[in-house]
């Protein structure tokens, strides 16, 4: 039998309705099925017990390489013990480089080769090179340089790569023509996981219109074999319309980022918990308190229970969004929650622009 350590992510599928995919992905610590999340755990700050997050339907997370190095005593652990001893999970782990920190708070001290390196020490299922964020403001030249940039720095790691997963993420701002080119580099490439980035500002401003386009534009230009992973994406309001489109993973941390504002999360948006009266039946939270014994919580205790929503609420999307794809009543779907809010309707519209290509991936018969 081969070892896995050895072996490169390749999807397996199992359903599909268009772009849209139920696939599996095997890790060296086991496998993933998708459309899935990666929920953000920081090293330093538990919110939510590993084994809640694990009932909950966690199968894999993402945590920072950068964060972890920084700090003497965990790079210590994670270097003698490994990171899933130190995250305490035993499921497939992947590993930011540190791009999201360099590009809020300026260069980090550690280059790119020494970056992936240390992932692979740590054993790492799926490690990320120290890409160049490009952000919806930079000009064409700025996008274009990171784009090529970040080509540069995949392949000053190629040989790692050959036989490591590495995740090769496509850059391009909101220039389409580059987002094809990032997409058709990385797929071309030894990574074998294609997460599209520089896309969190523009889900912060709810400029799903311009996400569809940069999706479409990543997805139609990458290899299928290889697992598509929006960065930041994880809010249940639009992860619908974004499998539609092809995307097959996410990760966020917006179910801790939320639960601190006291702001809770449905499937067609956000709510600020001192307009909630009632509880949905189907919050984890339903039989443990009322609204307003949520309110009257200490902070950190009535922070714990709004992320167990938030994240509850996650998954709850997904296994929807899931079932619609093994019925093949998706579009039905994103077209529904389109109605919810504007902007998710100038990205239905948007789509629908989109449907000479899309339709190429359609079957040819329907349920």
């Amino acid at each position: 039998m081969k070892d896995l350590a050895d072996e490169k992510i390749t999807m397996e599928l199992l359903h599909r309705e268009g772009l849209a995919r139920i696939g599996r992905f095997q890790t060296p610590h086991g496998y993933v099925d998708t459309p899935n999340i990666m929920p953000v755990i920081n090293p330093n700050i538990r919110t939510l017990s590993i084994e809640k997050m694990k009932r909950m339907g966690m199968q894999c997370l993402i945590t920072n390489s950068y964060i972890i190095r920084r700090s003497p005593e965990l790079r210590e652990k994670a270097l003698k013990d490994g990171l899933h001893s130190l995250v305490g999970f035993d499921g497939p782990i992947m590993t930011d480089s540190g791009t999201f920190q360099s590009y809020v708070y300026g260069d980090v001290e550690f280059k790119n080769r020494d970056t992936v390196q240390f992932q692979i020490d740590i054993k790492s299922d799926i490690s990320t090179i120290l890409d160049i964020f490009s952000t919806p403001d930079n000009t064409y030249e700025e996008a274009e340089n990171a784009v090529n940039e970040t080509k540069n720095r995949l392949m000053e790691v190629q040989d790692i790569a050959e036989h490591a997963n590495i995740s090769g993420p496509i850059q391009g701002s909101i220039y389409m023509d580059l987002r094809r080119k990032s997409a058709r580099i990385m797929s071309d490439s030894p990574a074998s996981y294609l997460p599209i980035g520089g896309v969190v500002p523009l889900l912060e401003q709810y400029r799903y219109g311009e996400l569809v386009d940069i999706i479409i534009n990543s997805k139609l230009n990458s290899d299928f074999s290889k697992p598509i992973h929006l960065f930041g994406g994880g809010h249940p309001m639009f992860m619908s319309m974004a499998v539609l489109l092809g995307v097959d993973m996410f990760d966020s941390a917006s179910y801790v980022k939320y639960a601190k504002d006291d702001r809770m999360l449905f499937p067609e948006g956000t709510r600020d918990l001192s307009e909630i009266v009632e509880l949905p039946i189907w919050s984890p939270l339903y039989d443990k308190y009322n609204a307003r014994e949520l309110k009257s919580l200490g902070k950190e205790e009535r922070k714990e229970a709004l992320a167990e929503h938030n994240l509850f609420a996650i998954y709850m999307e997904l296994g929807e969004i899931r079932e619609r794809i093994r019925e093949q009543t998706l579009w039905q779907y994103v077209e529904s929650k389109a109605r919810s809010h504007p902007s998710l309707m100038v990205a239905f519209k948007k789509i629908l622009t989109y449907s000479g290509k899309i339709e190429r991936y359609t079957e040819l018969y329907r349920k």
